[in-house]
């Protein structure tokens, strides 16, 4: 009888132990960093801006090569960026460690730094239909990019959308894009860069470093299943 007893409790020790080790292995796998780089063209890619020019606030720029910001008292740019592809993973609850919007910066006189910033957009919209005056608009604070503006051609990567992929991934916002800015919208000052339309590489992308943080309900049911 006491040799029986030990063996059911050695065999519910092993067991124990098997579970917390697969535990631990599938949690330590969960929270390894993956990493996503979108970068779509024209198939894919989703921006456009808008004017509120009363000439052109209804006409729509989906088509358009290049993505501007534009301020004066009388009238603004705006320019919508979406990346489609970010849609599996959005409400996921995976955590995201570091993302950066990067916009190929062609001309302009941008303004002294501060001058450009990035909101969410306040509701869906798309690409060949939207115009200032029907566009859903900016929500939430802004990121604010720090950078000083560019002296020449090239990358100006935003790397302070963090939260806003992280809000996409956990559920806490609706994923319908950035909305971009210039900071200072009463002087006139603007920029041009290039869209997913352009002939070019140099379109929108968005990076973005993530990790599983919870553990995989799926893999966890399989173990039970063998072991009941």
């Amino acid at each position: 009888m006491f040799t029986k007893t030990t063996i059911k409790g050695s065999r519910f020790a092993v067991c124990a132990l098997f579970f917390l080790t697969l535990f631990i292995v599938v949690a330590t796998s969960s929270a390894t960093p993956h990493e996503l780089l979108f970068q779509p063209g024209p198939e894919v890619g989703k921006d456009a801006l808008v004017d509120s020019w009363p000439d052109y606030c209804d006409t729509n720029f989906g088509d358009s090569d290049a993505l501007y910001i534009f301020a004066t008292t009388l009238r603004l740019r705006w320019s919508y960026v979406e990346f489609a592809e970010l849609e599996p993973y959005v409400g996921s609850g995976y955590e995201c460690l570091n993302a950066t919007l990067s916009l190929y910066w062609v001309e302009g006189n941008p303004g002294p730094a501060p001058w450009l910033c990035v909101y969410r957009a306040a509701g869906p919209w798309e690409e060949d239909t939207i115009t200032w005056n029907n566009q859903p608009g900016c929500t939430g604070d802004p990121c604010v990019y720090p950078g000083p503006p560019p002296e020449e051609v090239g990358w100006v990567d935003i790397d302070c959308v963090t939260e806003f992929v992280d809000g996409w991934f956990s559920g806490e916002y609706g994923h319908y894009g950035f909305v971009i800015r210039l900071v200072d919208e009463n002087h006139g000052y603007g920029s041009k860069f290039w869209s997913s339309d352009n002939v070019r590489t140099d379109k929108p992308k968005l990076y973005v470093k993530y990790q599983c943080t919870a553990v995989e309900p799926a893999s966890l049911g399989g173990v039970k299943a063998v072991y009941r």
